[in-house]
C-alpha cells in the first residue's frame, strides 16, 4: 500500500537542504526536500523515531525501542552502518547535534525526571546539564553551540522554554499561560525563536511569539527546522510543509510504499442453534481453600467450587454478574464481587447452606477482595484506584491507600498488619512507562513502602499477578515475567533476597494452600497446582459445560437506525424479529432510541445453563 501522510512525525532536514528524514510508522525514510518517492532506512525491529541530521549530513541519530528502553542510535544516511549509543534502564530521547558534531544533546529519565544531558559521541560519557525538580524535554542548540534550550514544566505539560549553559546558568525564554509549548528551535543566525504551542482549542507554530500558522492547523509537537532565517520546514495536518514568515506554506508532498502481509482468515464455527453442551473455555480467579482440597472460581458469571478430583458446584448462580472469589481462613464462607444490586459490591456466601449477605454498600467500585488472616477484615480495590479495607461485622471502611495507579487485587500479610498490592509506579511524570512495583503498607501507621522483588523486573498485569503471602509468613509469591517466583519475606513484611522461580511455566492468579506447601495457579487458561518447594506442577482438571438456552417466545426489535457493518449507511426504522419458537405468543416489541445500533439483526441468545 501507499501511504502519502503521516501522524504525529517529526522530520530534520540535511544540512546542505537537499533532504529531508522523517519517521512514519515507527520507521524512517528519507525524501527530496523538493517531494517525491520516500525511501526506507530502517526495520520494523528497530522502532525508529525522532531522527536529525549530523551537521556533515553524513549521520542520522535516533531513538529506537529495539530493546524494550528508548535508546540513541546513530546510522549513516543510507540506512547502513547502525550502532547503539546509549545503553542501561534509563530512557533517552529527542537527540540533537551539535553544531560542531561532536555532542548530542538529549532528554533522559533521571531519577523521578528528565533532564539535559549531553553525550560525547567519542567516549560515550553523558553529562548532566540541568539540575533541579521540573521535567526538561526537546533540547536544542543554540547556532553557537554554547548553550541548550529546552521545554520545561511540571508533568507531561511544560510551560516555558529554558536555557542552559555548560557551566549550568539558565534562563526562560518563553512562557505560556494556557495550554503547553514543544519543540523550539533557533534560527541559523540564532536572532529568532520557534516552537510549538498546544491548548485545548488549537495547535500552531509560533516564532518570536507571533503564530505562523493557520487557525484551525494541526501542528505536531515537534521542532520546527529552519531552512533560511525566514523559512521552516514542520509537521502539520499529516503533511510535511515548509513555510516561509509572512508567507503561504507548501506541503512536501511523499509517498511511502509499505508491505502489509496479507493473512489467511480462519474461519470460525459459530453455532448459534445447538444446545449440546460445550466446554467453558477460561475461568477467573480461582482460589485455593486453606485446607488445599477446594478451588473457588468464577465462570459464567457464577461463583462456583470444586472440590478437587471431584464435581464442581455453583454456590452463587442468580444471573447476575459474580467475580473475583476469595476464601475466608476457616473455609466456610466466600467474599465475591457482585452487581446484584444494579453496581459492583462485595458480598459474603456461607459455602455449606449458600446464605448471602452485602458486605459494602458503596454506589459501585469494590473488587478485588481478600481476607485478613483472623477474617475479621476484608481488603478490596476501590473505583480501581485505593486500597480499602471493611470490617466483616460492622461493614465500617477504612482507607488503606490512594489514589494508585491501577492497583491489584491487595493480599494480607501472616500477621495481619500490612496490606500488599502490585502498583504501576511510573518513572517521570512526564510518562506513563514504569513498572508494576509491590507496595506494602502499614496498616497502623500508613507507612508505605514500593519495591522490586526481581531488580530492574515488573510485576504481571497487576489484576492477579500477586503478591499473595504464604500463610507461614515466610515467603511471597507474585508473578514476573510471566512466571511464578517466590521470595523470602523479611520482619517488615516486604520481599528479602532472591527471586525463585517455581518453574517454567506461564502463570497467573497465583493462591497458597493452608499449609504454604503448594500453589494454585492458571497456565494457559487451564488450572495448575505445584508444590512450593520442587516446582513440581499437575493438572487440576475443571470438566465444566455450559449449554446455550432455547429462546422462547417471540421478541420483535425495531431499531430507530442500525448499521449492518457491511454497508457505509445506516439503515433506519428497521423491524427484525428473532427466531422463534412453533405457534409462538403474542409477541414483545423493544423499540430501540433513534440513535444508531450496530449489529447483526438475528440477535443470538445467551442465557447460562450449565450441565
Amino acid at each position: 500500500m501507499t501511504v502519502t501522510e503521516a501522524t504525529n512525525a517529526s522530520a530534520a532536514l540535511s544540512p546542505d537542504g537537499k533532504t529531508i528524514v522523517f519517521d512514519l510508522l515507527n520507521l524512517l525514510w528519507t525524501v527530496p526536500a523538493s517531494g517525491g518517492e520516500a525511501s526506507r532506512l530502517t526495520g520494523i525491529e528497530q522502532e525508529a523515531t525522532e531522527p536529525d541530521f549530523s551537521p556533515g549530513g553524513r549521520s542520522i541519530v535516533f531513538v529506537s525501542y529495539t530493546d524494550g528502553t528508548f535508546h540513541l542510535w546513530l546510522m549513516n544516511t543510507d540506512g547502513t552502518g547502525l550502532r547503539q549509543l546509549t545503553t542501561g534502564s534509563a530512557d533517552h530521547r529527542e537527540p540533537r547535534f551539535s553544531p560542531d558534531g561532536t555532542r548530542i544533546a538529549c532528554a533522559v529519565e533521571t531519577g523521578s525526571r528528565y533532564a539535559i544531558h549531553v553525550v560525547s559521541l567519542d567516549s560515550g560519557k553523558s553529562e548532566v546539564w540541568t539540575q533541579g525538580q521540573a521535567q526538561e524535554a526537546q533540547p536544542v542548540w543554540t547556532p553557537d553551540g554554547s548553550a541548550i534550550a529546552f521545554t520545561s514544566g511540571t508533568g507531561s505539560a511544560p510551560k516555558a522554554v529554558d536555557l542552559v549553559d555548560a557551566s549550568g546558568k539558565q534562563s526562560t525564554l518563553v512562557t505560556v499561560s494556557e495550554g503547553f509549548v514543544a519543540g523550539p528551535s533557533f534560527s541559523p543566525d540564532g536572532s529568532r525563536l520557534a516552537y510549538a504551542h498546544l491548548t485545548s482549542t488549537g495547535t500552531s507554530l509560533v516564532v518570536d511569539g507571533k503564530t505562523l500558522t493557520d487557525q484551525g492547523a494541526d501542528v505536531f509537537p515537534f521542532p520546527a527546522r529552519w531552512i533560511s532565517d525566514d523559512e521552516l520546514l514542520h509537521t502539520a495536518d499529516g503533511k510535511l510543509r515548509r513555510r516561509r514568515i509572512g508567507g503561504k506554506a507548501e506541503n512536501v508532498e511523499f509517498t511511502a510504499r509499505v508491505t502489509v502481509p496479507r493473512v489467511e482468515e480462519r474461519p470460525s464455527a459459530r453455532d448459534f442453534d445447538s444446545t449440546a453442551a460445550r466446554q467453558v473455555k477460561g475461568i477467573v480467579s480461582p482460589a485455593l481453600s486453606p485446607d488445599g482440597n477446594r478451588v473457588a472460581f468464577a465462570a459464567l458469571g457464577d461463583i462456583w467450587v470444586m472440590r478437587r478430583g471431584a464435581a464442581h458446584k455453583a454456590v452463587v448462580s442468580d444471573g447476575h454478574y459474580n467475580t473475583s472469589p476469595a476464601w475466608s481462613p476457616d473455609g466456610s464462607t466466600l467474599v465475591y464481587a457482585s452487581d446484584r444490586t444494579g453496581s459492583p459490591e462485595l458480598w459474603l456466601c456461607e459455602t455449606a447452606g449458600g446464605i448471602r449477605r452485602q458486605l459494602t454498600a458503596l454506589g459501585g467500585g469494590p473488587d478485588a477482595p481478600a481476607f485478613s488472616p483472623d477474617g475479621s477484615t476484608v481488603a478490596f480495590v476501590a473505583d480501581g484506584a485505593t486500597l480499602q479495607t471493611v470490617d466483616v461485622a460492622t461493614g465500617n471502611i477504612r482507607k488503606a491507600a490512594g489514589p494508585l495507579n491501577s492497583p491489584g487485587r491487595p493480599g494480607f500479610s501472616a500477621d495481619g498488619k500490612r496490606i500488599s498490592a502490585a502498583v504501576l509506579v511510573p518513572v517521570t511524570p512526564r510518562y506513563r512507562e514504569g513498572r508494576n512495583q509491590i507496595l506494602t503498607v502499614d496498616l497502623d501507621t500508613g507507612s508505605a513502602h514500593y519495591g522490586e522483588p526481581v531488580p530492574g523486573a515488573s510485576l504481571g498485569n497487576r489484576i492477579d499477578s500477586g503478591p499473595v503471602h504464604s500463610p507461614d509468613g515466610r515467603q511471597v509469591a507474585y508473578v514476573v515475567g510471566g512466571t511464578l517466583r517466590v521470595s523470602a519475606v523479611d520482619a517488615a513484611g516486604l520481599p528479602a533476597g532472591t527471586a525463585r522461580a517455581i518453574n517454567d511455566e506461564t502463570a497467573d492468579a497465583p493462591s497458597w494452600s493452608g499449609d504454604s506447601g503448594s500453589l494454585l495457579y492458571l497456565s494457559d487458561g487451564r488450572l495448575r497446582i505445584a508444590d512450593a518447594g520442587s516446582g513440581r506442577a499437575r493438572p487440576v482438571p475443571v470438566k465444566l459445560t455450559w449449554r446455550q438456552a432455547k429462546p422462547s417466545g417471540r421478541t420483535v426489535i425495531q431499531a430507530g437506525a442500525l448499521w449492518d457493518g457491511t454497508s457505509s449507511t445506516l439503515r433506519h426504522d428497521v423491524t427484525s424479529p428473532s427466531r422463534a419458537t412453533a405457534s409462538p405468543p403474542s409477541p414483545r416489541v423493544a423499540a430501540a432510541a433513534r440513535g444508531p445500533a450496530t449489529g447483526s439483526s438475528t440477535p443470538a441468545t445467551s442465557p447460562r445453563s450449565p450441565a
